[in-house]
C-alpha cells in the first residue's frame, strides 16, 4: 500500500468515526428529549405516601446509553426502594454459568449499585454489608458516581401488606445471592429489570428492559398510587442524572 493510500483509508476512517459520533449523539439527546417529555406529561403529582400511613416506593430506571441494537439495547439499570431501603441486582460473573455452551457468562447475580464495595470506591463512607439494603437517600444524592446515562425515578405509594411483600421478595433474593443460589443472569430473562417488575407483582415478560419507558406507556400505565386519595393515579417521575457520559 503506498502512502498516499494509507492517506487516504486513514481520513476515511476519521470520517466515519466522526459520523458515528454525530449519529450517536443526535440519537442521546433524542432519548433526552423523549424523556423529558414523557415526565412533563404523564408524571402524577408529589403524594406524602407516609402522612397516610402508605410505604413509599421507587422505581429507578437508567436509560440505555448506547443507541445500537443488540446487544447494547439492554444496557441500562432498574432497581427499587421500600421507604429508604435499595434494592437491585446485576450479573455475577465470579459465578461459573452451569451450561459450558455460556463459558465465560455470568452464572449468578449478585447487587449491582448496591454493592458496599462500588459505594467505597466512589468514596461514600456511610456504607452497608453486603446483602443488605442501601441507604436510597445516599444513593440520590450520589447517583453521577452511579449513573452513566439519564435516570428517572418513579414514585408511588402503596399499602403497608404490599410493601412488606416487595420487601420480603429482595431480602429472599439476596439471600440466596449469600447462599450462592441465586438465578442465573440473563438478558432477555432474569436481570435487574425483570426481578423489579416481579417484586411489584407485575407480569412484565422477559421483554421489558428499561429502554421500555421510552419505546411506550407500558411501564407507566403499570406503576399507579396504590392506595389513599390518590388511588390510580400516575406516579410521580422525577429525573435524577441527566448527562451521557459515554
Amino acid at each position: 500500500m503506498t502512502m498516499l493510500e494509507q492517506w487516504i483509508q486513514f481520513m476515511v476512517g476519521i470520517f466515519m468515526v466522526v459520523v458515528w459520533l454525530e449519529k450517536k449523539d443526535g440519537c442521546q439527546q433524542n432519548k433526552l428529549d423523549k424523556l423529558l417529555h414523557l415526565i412533563s406529561t404523564k408524571s402524577g403529582p408529589k403524594v406524602n405516601c407516609q402522612s397516610g400511613n402508605f410505604i413509599t416506593i421507587t422505581v429507578v430506571v437508567e436509560i440505555a446509553d448506547r443507541c445500537e441494537k443488540f446487544p447494547f439495547k439492554f444496557v441500562g439499570h432498574t432497581g427499587i426502594s421500600i421507604e429508604n431501603n435499595y434494592y437491585d441486582l446485576g450479573p455475577d460473573y465470579k459465578i461459573p454459568h452451569p451450561d459450558i455452551f455460556f463459558d465465560g457468562f455470568a452464572g449468578g447475580v449478585k447487587p449491582w449499585w448496591a454493592d458496599p464495595n462500588r459505594w467505597k470506591d466512589v468514596g461514600i463512607c456511610d456504607t452497608h454489608e453486603m446483602y443488605e439494603p442501601a441507604n436510597f437517600k445516599r444513593l440520590k444524592e450520589n447517583m453521577n458516581c452511579f449513573a452513566f446515562a439519564p435516570t428517572v425515578l418513579i414514585t408511588f405509594c402503596t399499602c403497608p401488606e404490599k410493601a412488606r411483600r416487595i420487601e420480603q421478595y429482595w431480602k429472599d433474593l439476596y439471600q440466596s445471592m449469600l447462599d450462592k443460589k441465586s438465578p442465573v443472569y440473563a438478558f432477555t430473562g432474569f436481570n435487574c429489570s425483570t426481578s423489579v417488575w416481579k417484586s411489584i407483582e407485575i407480569n412484565s415478560g422477559n421483554e421489558k428492559d428499561p429502554e421500555s419507558l421510552l419505546d411506550n406507556d407500558w411501564m407507566l400505565s403499570q406503576l399507579r398510587n396504590e392506595c389513599g386519595l390518590h388511588k390510580g393515579e400516575a406516579a410521580h417521575m422525577e429525573l435524577a442524572y441527566s448527562t451521557f457520559d459515554n
